[in-house]
């Protein structure tokens, strides 16, 4: 056992992510459902963010049901881009779960302040509105 796991600590990450892709392709061919092999939508995702490949990371993810706050966060280590865009489709998905603070703090992070507080406007949290506009005005004019 000892042996395994200094083995697998010492393996690099991209035989482990082959390794669990052959894996996943051999598991099918042995006829048990006639399915094929293809990786659960979640597992793409980790294996997509460990080899730091971001694009297939965002697509994979939605894929599997939407980009989380998780994965946006991931995504900056594609570039300023990237992670912009992760936050936006992000705060869709946490817009539609109703999580409407979350949803505004995905879109602060993209750098849409305006997208922001038209979520709190559209949920009706007008202080909240307000406040962003107000925050959104001292920095365009400081004192």
């Amino acid at each position: 056992m000892p042996g395994q796991l200094l083995g697998c600590m010492a393996a690099s990450l991209d035989a482990i992510c082959e390794a669990t892709a052959a894996t996943a392709a051999g598991s099918g061919a042995g006829g048990d459902s006639g399915g094929g092999a293809e990786l659960a939508p979640d597992r793409r995702v980790t294996l997509a963010a460990q080899r730091g490949d971001v694009a297939a990371m965002l697509r994979a993810a939605v894929g599997a049901g939407g980009i989380t706050p998780d994965v946006a966060l991931l995504a900056t280590g594609g570039g300023r881009r990237a992670a912009a865009a992760a936050a936006r489709l992000c705060a869709v998905r946490e817009e539609g779960l109703g999580q409407v603070h979350a949803a505004a703090l995905q879109l602060l992070a993209a750098g849409d302040p305006a997208g922001a507080g038209e979520v709190y406007r559209q949920a009706g949290l007008m202080q909240e509105a307000a406040w962003l506009a107000e925050q959104q005005q001292t920095q365009q004019h400081p004192a």
